[in-house]
């Protein structure tokens, strides 16, 4: 039907336009329109030619001749133009019969040795499917035999690059990316053979390169190596740079190899690790070169001299040692000898005009909180990656019955991901799976400088342990160097200047000097710096290896515990800082700073409650944290961090950085349910509170104390505490603890059924937390807003409420919050009988709390979810989610919320009857038996991803 969402007379009238258009575009043969009647059309195709029926013909024979006439009719793609539905597999039907037309005709012209016409075929068939590997690969086996070998290898990088425009990890298929790698190989075999006459006698003195071949494959390195060479390409000095291990040496090789051809004179490797004095860097290029050295004549003036006239790319291999005499050489030759480019590996840069510095990465590795749970596909994503290539090839090489498997993929990207992808890392661990399993080798990274050893007797020592690596470069950095390097180890997962400022400095190190070791320690690899988006500082990171590397000589020096005093008292400010900043407009900065370095005051913490014995220090530290705690939905640490400092301080000190910290000990731990537990503490709080005379710690106290009144069914305790509480706010002047309390008070409203009520204590709290910039607060009112509307079938102003609470939480990254409102407007949407977003809803909501470990808040998504199953009928899921539900309620001591008791009947009842009431009993026991994960993997479908 055309135009089905018109009225018919519109419809009438837009058919009459475009039978006008149809007639002029016909012309002559305009009057094979024919309308029998008012409501059909025919159109006469008698003694007509029409080239689709005619191509159809013609590749249905799958002749020869027949195909070229095919291919002379197909002049694009069917109704290119036309965004019909039933248009697309007419289109697509075409297409693959021109791609099969093409495929023979390439074939025949290979077979009769036509190669120049088998490419054309074979290269137009990849314009038409540029997916597809098999045309593609007889392109480039055509070239290759018309004598085009280098255009076969482009025709396989420019495909490549093309897969990896919308796929990182895209690559060609093993079929396609062997006849890359043989045609290369011939390549280079008659590149050589060219230094022979036809008997097989050398033609001297015709020495075109030095490149010695690598023993084993260069894997997941083919972006990197096609960046590097465009970098020669525009530029006579690249310097890679980065780390020991990280494959530097192996990467120059690979574009030494590949660029051979591109230089008249050919490509020259020269190894440096061997040179211990500076003037032995001249002779070294020298000797490789073949150049003689002259008596009484400096061997560098011979060596430009020689190179004076030469077209060649000279690669200097390990220059970090010989670095500044290096340079001055480098920049001589470049000045003298323009044929002449230079690719260097090393630590850090020359440091000359002209160079261009090229950081090698590490390799690719699995993110594995993004890894699939379904085996297949995991096996298949974790695959692509760098480094488990590199890891699977090297493990093979030690173990030959090693293989990526299903059963096993989780832990090489485990592996993978722990070693950060650094190639020698992952060999040396790869070595080990002679001895140990890959689970053991995951678990002993705690430690990888005593793991990540090997007995490769052909390796240079330095590169035969990962402690051997970092030893030679430790080795060259001056004695405050090493000191500030071994400082820094004490960060965990980054830190910025001023922290290091804060943290290293002392005992030798000025404040002001922190830069400029810093910057030092980036140019020499073992400090990575990273600019964020959104963040104006930036930060700087080491690799874990390297970090445990700087441990350990931070231990040797005898300067541990000073500078993890001094880390821990920078995570003491820092937290104290940030902690009333989240109460107001500072909160999106607080977030973003407190989560960049989350890591640090975790560590911090941990040391303070096992190691340091400043137990007021300790608490001032969990004190600080636990309103981010809060804020950020981490419920179940921050509650076994506050019981571990309460422990450490023992119950006889009476101070108020104890009362804060029992104090939000009460509110984490009613969060979990544990009504007990919250009360002791808030009764603890209470009394420190009073004795030191803080009235807002003693107004917390009372609110904790009434919202596990009001969670016990004690309402009139619950509001004569809440309403206790609001007046010590008001007469204090906080007003963000003011709007607080009226979002208490308000949702024990709600809970009454005092709808009135509640929305004015819900609207107050909104109009304060707006005028003082507390996002936070103010989508915590709009979300009770929104649930209040709901309860009073104002479905379209919840839905308003919600809307703006959520895009409030996902910009302040509440992802906790964020759950919550996806949990509502999924009961927004089921009752207004959009399954298909509700389901969207809830399946966003349900992630985000299994991420996160909020058991409790997670079973009320549950609950949602089984009611959405009944409303697409699915009863046997839908009575398996109340029962995982019913046991996780029953297990945190939990009931279901009195005003939602109605609506739970409901669904209760209704499945019930579905299934009848043995059905029910065995699922919702079933369901009873499954425990959280397997209830949400129900609820999400994951057993079919």
């Amino acid at each position: 039907m055309l135009w089905p969402d018109s009225d018919p007379c519109r419809a009438s009238s837009n058919l009459r336009v475009a039978l006008s258009e149809l007639r002029a575009a016909l012309g002559a043969e305009s009057s094979r329109i024919i309308s029998p009647t008012r409501d059909s059309l025919i159109l006469d195709l008698e003694h007509a030619e029409v080239d689709v029926l005619r191509f159809d013909s013609a590749v249905a024979g799958r002749q020869i001749q027949e195909l070229k006439q095919a291919l002379a009719l197909y002049r694009g793609p069917l109704m290119q133009s036309c965004v019909e539905e039933w248009v697309v597999p007419e289109r697509e039907a075409r297409e693959q019969e021109l791609v099969r037309a093409l495929q023979q005709l390439a074939e025949e012209a290979f077979g009769l040795a036509d190669y120049e016409s088998a490419a054309k075929y074979f290269q137009r068939a990849t314009r038409v499917d540029s997916f597809a590997d098999a045309p593609l690969r007889g392109w480039m086996e055509a070239l290759a035999k018309s004598g085009n070998s280098n255009d076969a290898l482009k025709v396989y990088r420019d495909f490549r690059s093309h897969l990896r425009r919308d796929d990182p990890y895209g690559a060609p298929d093993q079929k396609t990316t062997a006849l890359y790698n043989r045609l290369r190989a011939q390549l280079r075999a008659r590149a050589i053979s060219k230094g022979s006459d036809p008997a097989g006698a050398p033609i001297p003195p015709c020495v075109k390169g030095y490149v010695p071949r690598g023993l084993t494959e260069m894997l997941g390195r083919q972006n990197e190596e096609e960046a590097v060479m465009a970098k020669l390409r525009s530029c006579r000095l690249v310097s890679l740079i980065g780390m020991g291990g990280i494959g530097k040496t192996r990467l120059a090789l690979a574009v030494a190899e590949e660029c051979e051809n591109e230089y008249a004179d050919g490509v020259w490797f020269v190894p440096l690790e061997s040179v211990a004095e500076s003037d032995q860097i001249a002779q070294q290029i020298a000797s490789v070169l073949g150049c003689q050295e002259e008596p009484g004549r400096p061997v560098a003036d011979g060596l430009v001299e020689h190179l004076r006239t030469r077209s060649l790319l000279l690669v200097l291999d390990n220059c970090e040692h010989v670095l500044e005499a290096t340079a001055h050489l480098v920049a001589h030759v470049l000045r003298e000898c323009n044929g002449v480019s230079v690719l260097t590996t090393s630590r850090e840069p020359l440091g000359i005009t002209g160079e261009r510095a090229w950081a090698v990465p590490a390799l690719t590795v699995p993110l594995l909180e993004l890894l699939p749970r379904n085996p297949s596909v995991l096996l298949e994503r974790v695959a692509a990656f760098g480094s488990v290539q590199l890891f699977v090839e090297r493990a093979q090489a030690a173990q030959s019955q090693f293989a990526l498997s299903e059963t096993n993929a989780c832990w090489v990207a485990n592996i993978c991901s722990r070693v950060e992808g650094i190639p020698l890392a992952l060999e040396l661990a790869a070595a080990r799976v002679r001895v140990l399993t890959l689970e053991q080798i995951a678990l002993r990274l705690d430690d990888e400088l005593t793991l990540l050893t090997g007995t490769n007797r052909a390796a240079l020592s330095r590169q035969q342990t990962m402690r051997a690596t970092l030893d030679w470069s430790y080795a060259l950095l001056s004695e405050v160097g090493r000191l500030v390097l071994s400082r820094l180890s004490v960060f965990s997962d980054g830190w910025t200047l001023d922290a290091a400022e804060r943290t290293c400095s002392g005992d030798g190190v000025e404040s002001s000097e922190i830069l400029h070791w810093l910057t030092l320690l980036v140019e020499k690899s073992f400090v990575v710096y990273e600019a964020r988006p959104g963040d104006p500082e930036g930060r700087y990171r080491m690799l874990e290896v390297v970090r445990q590397y700087a441990a350990q000589r931070l231990i040797e020096n005898g300067d541990a515990e000073r500078v993890k005093l001094r880390h821990r008292d920078w995570c003491i400010a820092l937290a104290e800082e940030g902690e009333p900043q989240l109460k107001g407009p500072g909160q999106e900065k607080w977030f973003r700073v407190l989560d960049s370095d989350y890591a640090n005051l975790r560590s911090a913490l941990a040391w303070s409650v096992t190691t340091c014995e400043d137990e007021e220090a300790c608490l001032r530290l969990c004190g600080a944290l636990a309103r981010y705690w809060w804020m950020r939905g981490h419920l179940s640490e921050g509650r076994d961090w506050c019981k571990r400092a309460l422990c450490k301080a023992g119950t006889s000190e009476r101070t108020w950085p104890r009362a804060a910290v029992l104090a939000w000990a009460a509110a984490l731990a009613q969060s979990e349910g544990d009504h007990s537990a919250a009360r002791l503490y808030s009764e603890q709080a209470l009394s420190i509170f009073g004795e030191v005379g803080d009235r807002l710690g003693i107004a917390a106290g009372l609110s904790q104390l009434a919202i596990i009144a009001a969670e016990s069914g004690d309402y009139a305790a619950a509001r004569t505490h809440f309403e206790d509480s609001l007046s010590i706010r008001r007469g204090v002047g906080d007003r963000f603890y003011i709007a607080t309390a009226l979002n208490n008070l308000g949702g024990l409203a709600h809970q009454q059924g005092n709808h009135d009520s509640a929305r004015i204590s819900f609207e107050e709290s909104l109009t304060i937390s707006r005028e003082i910039g507390d996002r936070w607060g103010a989508a915590t009112a709009l979300s009770n807003l929104g649930v209040l509307s709901f309860d009073e079938d104002n479905d379209a102003l919840a839905g308003k409420y919600l809307v703006e609470s959520l895009s409030i939480r996902r910009e302040l990254g509440d992802r906790r919050g964020v759950s919550f409102s996806l949990h509502n407007l999924a009961n927004v949407a089921t009752r207004q009988g959009d399954l298909v977003s509700a389901q969207t809803y809830l399946e966003e909501a349900l992630s985000i709390l299994s991420q996160i470990g909020d058991e409790r808040s997670a079973t009320n998504s549950l609950e949602s979810f089984a009611r959405l199953m009944a409303k697409l009928q699915h009863w046997e899921g839908a009575a398996r989610l109340l029962g995982a539900a019913a046991a996780l309620r029953q297990g945190a001591g939990l009931s279901v919320p009195q005003k939602e008791c109605e609506a739970y009947d409901c669904l209760v009842a209704s499945v019930r009857d579905a299934l009848g009431h043995q059905g029910y009993s065995h699922f919702l026991n079933d369901g009873r038996t499954m425990g959280l994960e397997a209830a949400i993997d129900l609820a999400l479908q994951r057993d079919d991803e």
